[in-house]
């Protein structure tokens, strides 16, 4: 559903601009319905974990991360961390996917894209993001 609204967007800023009332009508709906998504998350996890891929499909099994990634929220997305972590080691989350959000993670907290010099393993990417974020404790 969050991505019906934000398809809309590039159409809405090409008609009316991005100063315009329908732009901002749009991006009322696209933050009324990332809450709402991530109230609909929050439940889910609470009640039944993370999804297992096996027993949903890959791509279901995706869609909490997909959603908090949509999350400016920090502390939000601080809190599901190790939820994602502990899923993409399971293999219950696509492991691109679960860089993606880690490097908004950094890009949000420093104002720039995380670069690594290449050649490099996504694993490898993985571990130097959380290293680099501080998400483990250093004990």
């Amino acid at each position: 559903m969050d991505q019906k609204f934000r398809k809309l967007e590039s159409s809405i800023v090409a008609e009316f601009g991005q100063d315009s009332r329908e732009y901002s009508e749009i991006w009322k709906l696209i933050e009324y319905t990332d809450l709402e998504n991530q109230y609909r998350v929050k439940l889910l996890l609470e009640k039944f974990g993370y999804p297992e891929a096996e027993v949903v499909g890959t791509q279901a099994a995706n869609v909490p991360c997909l959603v908090i990634h949509h999350s400016t929220d920090q502390a939000l997305r601080h809190h599901y961390f190790p939820v994602f972590e502990d899923a993409a080691n399971q293999g219950n989350l696509d492991s691109n996917l679960f860089l993606l959000f880690l490097e908004r993670m950094y890009q949000l907290e420093n104002g720039t894209h995380f670069k690594m010099e290449s050649p490099y393993q996504i694993q490898d990417k993985i571990d130097t993001l959380i290293k680099v974020l501080q998400l483990r404790d250093p004990s």
